[in-house]
């Protein structure tokens, strides 16, 4: 009994699937196994068929011959066919990072990878130990701006002189050329197979990053809230205690007189029973009563004016909030923060200010933060959510430093950014070294993790780490190197 794999790709039609059972079933073939999947997209119809052959007489070459003939043209075909026995022999090429290499190695050797690895090939030597462990020849192909076409030469001579079927890339840190491609292109489809995964990718990783963006700065914008919050609380007791001291003094003053009017009244109702008792009248004595009426009387209005105003302090706090927030607090913060922008921008980029709005909900007070492009006929305001990625990275930046400025030259003695540029297009990572040393003139010195290689010119020391996720163990390569600069000379 022979097993025999066919792979089959085209533009989705009518009646595949049944064309190429009806097909299989009249040359004898019992179909053990059948995956098929369409790519709504691209409209591109996959199918992979597994079929057991019991006749002696079976050939794969005439298998072969009848899907060129019958099916290539029709379905516009692209397919493949071999016997399951047969391995197909994968060449692996990677460059210094090990995680993959480790992880495809590892598959092989317990022999959940259906193939053959006769070779290894890379363009930097730091993972030839790791094939040697496998028993995996090693070639080590240097690549540079002079040599890459004679780079790319070896590579196929190799490829050729072992046979082999198909390329993996394995964190590969170079650009396979159209020459590499199209010898194999059978294999994988580039525009088919490829380019959408890296659309997907691509996709969810920006709308990740806008996520973990916005949800950072709710994060900030909530912790000032808090602190803003606590800070009022703490004015309004402070507030609440002063009036209440305000109050308890006027009425301890009140009560002093008070009394002191009662012990002269005491003495004038004594004055007045003596003078009744001398004169036996009791005239005097309900004048005297009437004007004791008159005084008290006059004390409880006060009061009742103290408590009123009290009250028109206490429903009009939501107002006076209002009125710190716009006058003093955003205000101060959102013009710092554009002096900072403003000193950190190229020249040649479009203006750009933080402004906001404050609305009220439920006794609540919101703050909506805008983005102003200078430069139009009008000025725009819109959302922060729709700023560019530069926009977004110099604002959540200069909204930080703003937080922390004092009056001294340097903020600190150190920044750390950490992939900062990744959403910035092509003109914005032009102007990265600038921005970077304007950045200078608040830190003494700037780290920075990143993976783009445009800005590597610009760094004064580089350091490069490498992370082994079987060990949880990194490791870095450290070369230092002076550049001379004819100003004034800072680390980055």
């Amino acid at each position: 009994m022979k097993k025999v794999i066919i792979l089959i790709h085209c533009k989705d039609k009518k009646a595949i699937i049944a064309t190429i059972t009806n097909y299989n079933a009249s040359i004898g073939g019992n179909i053990v196994y059948l995956d098929q999947h369409v790519d709504a997209d691209e409209n591109v119809f996959f199918m992979r068929l597994e079929c057991d052959f019991e006749n002696n007489d079976f050939s794969l070459i005439t298998i072969q011959q009848d899907f060129e003939s019958k099916f290539q043209e029709k379905f516009q075909m692209s397919w493949e066919l071999f016997e399951k026995e047969q391995k197909p022999k994968m060449a692996i090429f990677v460059s210094k990072y090990d995680h993959c290499l480790y992880d495809l190695l590892s598959r092989y050797s317990s022999k959940e990878l259906k193939v053959s690895i006769p070779v290894i090939i890379s363009n930097h030597n730091e993972l030839e130990k790791v094939a040697h462990q496998f028993d995996i020849p090693f070639y080590h192909i240097p690549f540079s701006k002079d040599n890459k076409l004679e780079a790319e030469q070896k590579q196929l001579e190799i490829l050729e002189s072992y046979s082999i079927d198909f390329i993996v890339l394995a964190r590969y840190m170079q650009i396979v050329t159209s020459n590499l491609i199209n010898k194999y292109q059978n294999d994988y489809n580039y525009n088919i197979n490829i380019i959408p995964r890296i659309k997907t990718f691509y996709k969810l990783k920006n709308l990740y990053n806008q996520w973990e963006y916005i949800n950072n700065i709710q994060i900030i914008i909530r912790s000032y809230h808090l602190l803003n919050y606590k800070n009022l609380i703490d004015i309004y007791h402070k507030y609440k205690e002063f009036n209440k001291n305000l109050l308890s003094k006027q009425l301890i003053k009140d009560k002093i007189i008070l009394n002191d009017k009662i012990k002269n009244i005491d003495k004038l109702i004594k004055n007045l029973n003596d003078d009744n008792i001398k004169h036996t009248t009791i005239n005097g004595f309900n004048k005297q009563n009437k004007d004791n009426y008159t005084i008290l009387s006059n004390i409880n209005y006060h009061i009742d004016i103290m408590l009123d105003t009290l009250e028109t302090i206490i429903t009009n706090f939501l107002a006076f909030k209002i009125d710190l927030y716009d006058k003093f607090i955003l205000n101060n913060l959102t013009d710092r923060t554009n002096l900072i922008i403003k000193s950190l921008c190229h020249k040649d980029t479009k203006p750009f200010k933080l402004d906001y709005y404050l609305s009220v909900s439920k006794d609540k007070i919101n703050i909506n933060w805008l983005i102003k492009n200078e430069g139009f006929i009008e000025n725009k305001l819109i959302s922060i959510s729709q700023a560019s990625g530069f926009q977004h990275f110099a604002i959540s930046l200069a909204l930080r430093m703003s937080l922390f400025s004092n009056k001294n030259e340097i903020l600190c003695n150190q920044l750390f950014i950490d992939e900062g540029f990744v959403n910035f297009d092509k003109y914005n990572l032009s102007i990265v070294p600038y921005f970077l040393k304007s950045l200078l003139s608040y830190f003494n010195s700037i780290i920075l993790v990143s993976h783009i290689d445009l800005i590597e010119d610009n760094i004064d020391e580089l350091a490069e780490i490498n992370y082994n996720p079987y060990t949880s163990i990194s490791h870095m390569n450290y070369n230092q190197f002076i550049k001379t600069i004819t100003k004034k000379t800072k680390k980055k």
